[in-house]
């Protein structure tokens, strides 16, 4: 399958960067990358996904020190491409060693932070990803606040369940375990349940008394 089919509904695409294990702090996976995005960034920004992903890869016995001295040289390799194009290459997705990515190397934000300050390109800047930095350092909102000029792209889950049963929302996990209901078959009634609605009270007339009463939609993020 194409990494490309499908993406156009989504605000973080796959583009080639390698994968979660083999990817940007390794220079002899820089090349691979390079042609990836050369042939799949302008398709990308054509369908109007705006960041790709790529990833650090494992440390595999590497030092953090050299791995981000190899992703940074990788990055200043490919960032044109997104410059071009007005997509944001999402440097290192944040993820935790702890628990689900064993090894991984952009297991903390200061490591991704670093790596994307010192490409200093408007189009590669980090995914952070709430879920797993909760796991490895915590203190989200002042990270966020504190760096949210680098930081292209996020992702959240539940941390509550096992890795397997999180539900990230928009992800394949999230839709598979999502509950579909049956449209309706007419205003109030569905196929399963052809009794009227039930009454409602009449609304409060009260408006609410901050921004913060009032309930997000769906994705919405409240800090």
């Amino acid at each position: 399958m194409s990494p490309l089919v499908m993406v156009w509904f989504c605000a973080m695409g796959y583009a080639g960067g390698g994968d979660i294990p083999h990817a940007m702090n390794r220079v002899e996976n820089h090349a691979k990358i390079e042609e990836a995005f050369r042939k799949n960034i302008p398709i990308a920004a054509k369908a109007g996904v705006v960041n790709v992903i790529t990833f650090s890869g494992n440390r595999d016995g590497m030092s953090d020190e050299e791995g981000a001295k190899n992703t940074i040289i990788g990055l200043n390799r490919v960032k044109k491409i997104g410059e071009d194009h007005g997509s944001s290459t999402s440097a290192s997705s944040c993820s935790n060693s702890k628990v689900d990515h064993h090894d991984y190397m952009c297991d903390h934000s200061a490591w991704g932070l670093k790596v994307v300050q010192e490409v200093n390109s408007p189009r590669v800047k980090l995914l952070y990803d709430i879920y797993h930095m909760q796991i490895m350092e915590g203190d989200l909102v002042r990270t966020i606040q504190k760096n949210i000029d680098w930081i292209a792209h996020f992702h959240t889950g539940g941390g509550s369940r096992p890795p397997r049963a999180r539900r990230h929302p928009g992800s394949s996990v999230g839709r598979r375990h999502a509950r579909h209901r049956p449209p309706p078959t007419s205003k109030g009634t569905s196929p399963t349940n052809s009794s009227p609605p039930a009454t409602r009270s009449p609304p409060s007339a009260k408006p609410p008394t901050s921004a913060t009463s009032e309930r997000g939609g769906a994705g919405t993020l409240r800090f």
